[in-house]
């Protein structure tokens, strides 16, 4: 009996850590990446022929960080990030990586959506909205630029004991110069995702040219009507 017993127990441990694993890997890679890495123990790299990537980032981060005790600061950007994280899920979208104060979201994967351009500008939004009202009524003021480019990338798996889902590419490069070069409170775009989108409330200022590799690519701040 005692035997039968422990062997019960053990089953149930078990079962208990493999949840507990399942619930990890679902929260650092997507659904579909988990169920391939479970099926066959790695993940075929994969090329996506057009996605749209959002980069953000924080105006005047490090001045703001140094005025900030540590835990005040991480407090500050769990809690911006955890409304980040409900609103890509909301358009699901899927959210690449945090870089410091920087956030890498990809519209368009691992499930490939005709309308990425458009879930992307539409998630952009409701994170600034959702940044103006934290605003009037928290005295740290948060100001984020957000570029947005729609592109080609790969995307894979890298790492062994410590795996992290990726995408490389030029696009992602042209993502993060529409950032660096946009304006606080303002979503810069890409031609080639003013191309894409399809929303007719949407309206476009010419904003600056980004020179990537031997070609040219006109950016424009984007507004709704």
């Amino acid at each position: 009996f005692q035997i039968g017993q422990k062997l019960r127990e053990r089953t149930q441990e078990l079962e208990e850590e493999r949840i507990k694993s399942n619930r990890l890997l679902q929260d650092i890679l997507p659904a579909d990446v988990v169920e391939e890495f479970k099926q066959k123990g790695s993940v075929t790299p994969k090329i996506y022929k057009s996605v749209s990537i959002i980069y953000t980032d924080f105006e005047n981060f490090t001045s703001i960080a140094a005025r900030m005790e540590p835990g005040e600061l991480v407090t500050e950007l769990n809690e911006i990030f955890m409304n980040f994280d409900m609103i890509i899920d909301k358009y699901e979208l899927e959210k690449l990586k945090t870089i410091g104060d920087s956030y890498v979201i990809i519209s368009g994967i691992p499930k490939e959506k005709k309308d990425h351009a458009d879930r992307a500008v539409g998630a952009s939004f409701e994170m600034l909205e959702y940044l103006s009202n934290r605003n009037r009524r928290s005295s740290n003021q948060w100001r984020m630029r957000i570029g947005i480019h729609s592109g080609e990338i790969i995307t894979g798996i890298v790492g062994k004991l410590k795996y992290t889902f990726d995408a490389w590419g030029q696009s992602i490069s042209v993502a993060k110069y529409l950032e660096r070069y946009g304006l606080p409170m303002k979503i810069n775009v890409s031609d080639s995702v003013k191309c894409l989108l399809s929303r007719p409330e949407y309206k476009f200022e010419p904003h600056m040219e980004i020179k990537n590799g031997d070609s040219r690519i006109q950016s424009y701040l984007v507004a709704q009507n």
